[in-house]
């Protein structure tokens, strides 16, 4: 049986589901490009031949998020009678006007979200908080968040399947970190949209406030013209397989994002025995629970006072704690739930 699976880019999250759909499928992925975001005839002709080459009656369509990428596999779905799945995943559900961010802040990429979500055969949010939740980490934005929250009368059938990740690869390699250290990843430091989605900015204002504390940000570089404290460290993109012994020498994973879908990093940091302080946001509060820190709402007097606590409070038992956390996240789990949902639609 052949699974046809459509994604934007390369993203770990996206080889670890691609991987699980050829240990069962015979799986033919496509990766797709629009460029600056506006809709490529190219790209659509792309999709067409590519779906026509790799078709037959008992073919799945899955697509890796919302927006114009979903559209044509969506059509071909219902006129063809095939099951189309739409994997969701944050843009395509959330939209904060105040920085422009998610697809239903422009009227062309908001009907192509719409029309995908509602023509899909099924749809997999990866949380369910893309679904609809409240919002209150900042009052700049929406109260309510989640697709139905933005697209009215939609009755397409849905099944939250969490991501995962390899535990084995992420693990506990050093029991001494170093002290009132602090890390996040955070590709794109140049753009200052991507620094504001990530909270970075708040991670400039609290190095600035704590000058005693270090930060490292994985991922790239800030532009010249930008003021860094000198407590912040960054460092270039790195390869997966070095992540887990630089996330070992840190005490603490921030990630303090304004929107947030399921974030595997936190996961990641997580198993690695960093404690987590994130923002109220997407599945990150699910995720952390007792293991580590919320913080409610954007501000930076409640960040200070989290990480005042945090820094008293830390010990290794709390250290173990958010390893154990992380175990139940385990990428095993997304694909016995994601094979056992495709393959009982077929029945």
């Amino acid at each position: 049986m052949n699974v046809i699976y459509f994604h934007l880019n390369n993203a770990p999250f996206i080889t670890k589901d691609i991987e699980i759909l050829k240990s069962r499928f015979n799986n033919i992925s496509c990766r797709l490009k629009f460029t600056d975001n506006l809709v490529s005839v190219f790209t659509f002709l792309k999709q067409i031949f590519f779906i026509l080459k790799n078709l037959n009656k008992n073919a799945i369509l899955i697509t890796q998020f919302a927006g114009y990428q979903s559209v044509i596999p969506t059509f071909i779905g219902k006129v063809c009678g095939l099951k189309n799945y739409i994997i969701l995943g944050g843009t395509d559900c959330n939209w904060l006007p105040s920085i422009n961010y998610g697809n239903y802040n422009k009227r062309l990429l908001r009907w192509a979200t719409e029309y995908s979500l509602k023509n899909a055969f099924h749809l997999i949010p990866v949380n369910e908080e893309l679904v609809e939740c409240e919002y209150s980490y900042t009052d700049l934005d929406f109260k309510k968040q989640g697709f139905k929250s933005f697209i009215k009368n939609i009755d397409t059938p849905y099944t939250v399947i969490y991501n995962g990740i390899d535990i084995e690869k992420y693990k506990l390699m050093h029991k001494f970190r170093e002290p009132k250290s602090f890390i996040t990843i955070c590709s794109v430091l140049e753009d200052p949209k991507r620094r504001l989605v990530k909270g970075i900015d708040l991670i400039l204002e609290i190095a600035l406030l704590m000058p005693d504390i270090t930060i490292t940000i994985i991922g790239g570089s800030f532009p010249n013209d930008l003021v860094v404290p000198k407590n912040i460290k960054t460092i270039p993109f790195l390869p997966n397989d070095q992540l887990p012994e630089i996330l070992n020498k840190h005490q603490f994973y921030l990630q303090l994002s304004l929107t947030e879908g399921f974030p595997n990093a936190v996961i990641e940091a997580m198993a690695c025995g960093c404690i987590p302080i994130v923002s109220s946001v997407g599945a990150m509060p699910m995720i952390v629970e007792d293991s580590g820190f919320v913080l409610r709402t954007k501000n930076i007097e409640l960040l200070s006072s989290i990480i005042i606590n945090a820094l008293d409070t830390y010990s290794y038992e709390k250290l173990m704690k958010s390893r154990q956390k992380a175990e139940k996240f385990d990428i095993k789990n997304r694909q016995n739930a994601l094979l056992k949902l495709l393959l009982s639609h077929q029945q």
